[in-house]
């Protein structure tokens, strides 16, 4: 009886063994046959043999991997993005994991920027730059880019969050340091009158002194106590030869900060001017 009972449980393992072999050869099939297209770079027909392949053995980490990289492969982010998220939750300590991640991370930061350059609804934007920073908190791009649409939904503190980041991550990013200083500029001064600001500058670069003049006018009439755009109007009437507008100017500077002693030099210098001239 025992005999018999052993000899049925054997049978018993034999033929369960044989059927996962069956089961597992289309499986292999298939994944050689996507290995085989990877090789030829044909890659979507590729994702198709890897796709077949892990309907046979669901959650397999491996499959879930190299489906993942074929879609990278192809540019077929929208794809790679949702396998890569997979593996990332499933096999979170798997050999392919910090690959996972950081992939998942970079598509989804390419799905931003695309849909962004599409006219998307920037609420769509923003996730997708959201899930990218969380799956790498490293990716510096990522991070640049929501806080740019941050900064042009007017959002500017969480603007500086973001790009502050980005900075954390890469301090050299000479990008990341303007948009830093032009969002703190824009949350301190006010949206309208920081962008006139930024504008007169690049007028001033450019040596259009009366188109500079015009938006530090603007800037000063959209924030009056923004001392900085006073004291760049007060000098490009200096450099004009208009004193007396410059020593007002000087003055309305004064009036904010009266311990401003290069503004008290430069109104000293204005009055010299026009006694000179007299």
């Amino acid at each position: 009886m025992t005999t018999n009972r052993t000899f049925t449980a054997i049978l018993h393992l034999v033929c369960m063994g044989v059927a996962l072999t069956a089961m597992g050869a289309p499986c292999r099939a298939d994944e050689k046959a996507g290995d085989a297209l990877m090789q030829k770079n044909q890659y979507i027909k590729a994702v198709r043999e890897y796709e077949a392949a892990l309907q046979a053995a669901p959650g397999n980490g491996d499959l879930i991997a190299k489906i993942g990289r074929a879609c990278d492969t192809a540019k077929w982010y929208g794809q790679s993005v949702r396998y890569w998220e997979m593996y990332a939750e499933k096999h979170p300590d798997g050999p392919h994991a910090q690959e996972a991640r950081k992939q998942a991370a970079l598509a989804h930061r390419w799905l931003g920027v695309q849909f962004y350059d599409l006219g998307d609804d920037i609420e769509t934007v923003e996730r997708h730059l959201r899930k990218a920073v969380e799956w790498d908190p490293a990716l510096v791009d990522a991070h640049y880019w929501l806080g740019r649409i941050l900064m042009e939904k007017g959002r500017f503190q969480d603007a500086v969050a973001a790009l502050e980041q980005a900075q954390k991550a890469d301090p050299e990013n000479k990008s990341v340091a303007w948009l830093l200083k032009e969002t703190k500029g824009r949350l301190d001064k006010g949206d309208a009158a920081f962008a006139h600001y930024s504008q007169a500058y690049s007028f001033y670069e450019q040596k259009k002194l009366d188109e500079a003049l015009q938006q530090y006018e603007l800037a000063v009439q959209a924030n009056p106590k923004f001392t900085d755009a006073h004291a760049w109007i007060a000098r490009i009437y200096m450099e004009k030869g208009q004193y007396n507008r410059a020593v007002d100017k000087w003055n309305a500077v004064l009036q904010l900060e009266p311990g401003n002693k290069r503004a008290a030099w430069f109104r000293d210098q204005a009055r010299s001017k026009l006694s000179g001239a007299h």
